[in-house]
């Protein structure tokens, strides 16, 4: 399914990040925005759990000591296995879909 929408999903992360050093880069704050416009938050999954996701999503050194920081970012396959992670968890019973 990810393979069949690459294309699109690379063009959503380029219009909500952010290009830095030759690298596409999405601030966690983007990330906030994106999910608030594309109504992503159900009652099973509210933004506080987006975010608690997004600390575990997150390899660099920087969320450990900022984990909740709006500007911490994260790059393309953070962004795809988010991407993932929601699609799993925006459903009532993630292991019956």
């Amino acid at each position: 399914m990810l393979w069949k929408h690459f294309e699109q999903l690379a063009y959503i992360f380029t219009c909500h990040s952010a290009q830095c050093n030759d690298v596409w880069s999405m601030s966690l704050l983007e990330f906030w925005t994106f999910c608030k416009q594309r109504k992503i938050p159900t009652r099973y999954l509210n933004m506080a759990k987006i975010d608690l996701m997004f600390v575990t999503i997150d390899s660099k050194s920087q969320a450990e000591h900022e984990p909740h920081n709006p500007k911490r970012v994260f790059i393309f396959r953070e962004f795809i296995e988010g991407i993932v992670r929601l699609s799993v968890a925006r459903q009532k019973n993630p292991r019956n879909p």
